[in-house]
């Protein structure tokens, strides 16, 4: 019988913060998740507002309500797009707030093995040697 009384106090305590979280007024509506990047990419885990580089979803982001039910999942292409753009409809930074480093990537430089393409200086000799002829494929 002491244990049920024991284990009923225990549940009896760990509810009373309960009605504390419920009145919380935020978030008061869906959270919306942009990410300004094409399915398939690295960034693919929720709804998208993809193109001109990221500009479309930053810029969305930046004119939404200022009331945190907006936030973006985003790369480091909207810092750099003040200097890649004449204008972008956007201040990086002051438009945004950091909320916290998501994620951590890497890019690597990769070839074909059949290409002979070992190192970067490999790279440059084929490309000066056949100007025009190399290819490239990037996820932005």
């Amino acid at each position: 019988m002491h244990g049920v009384i024991v284990r009923i106090s225990l549940a009896a305590c760990a509810a009373l913060p309960a009605p504390g979280a419920l009145a919380q007024s935020y978030p008061s509506q869906p959270i919306k998740v942009v990410v300004p990047f094409t399915p398939g990419t690295g960034m693919d885990i929720i709804a998208r507002k993809p193109g001109a580089s990221g500009n479309i979803g930053a810029e969305m982001v930046a004119r939404s309500a200022p009331d945190g039910h907006t936030v973006m999942i985003t790369a480091n292409t909207m810092l750099i797009a003040a200097s890649l753009y004449r204008s972008v409809p956007y201040d990086p930074l002051t438009d945004f707030s950091p909320i916290s480093l998501a994620a951590w990537g890497t890019l690597l430089l990769t070839a074909n093995p059949k290409a002979n393409i070992n190192s970067v200086a490999d790279l440059i000799a084929q490309a000066k040697a056949s100007p025009g002829k190399l290819t490239y494929a990037s996820p932005g």
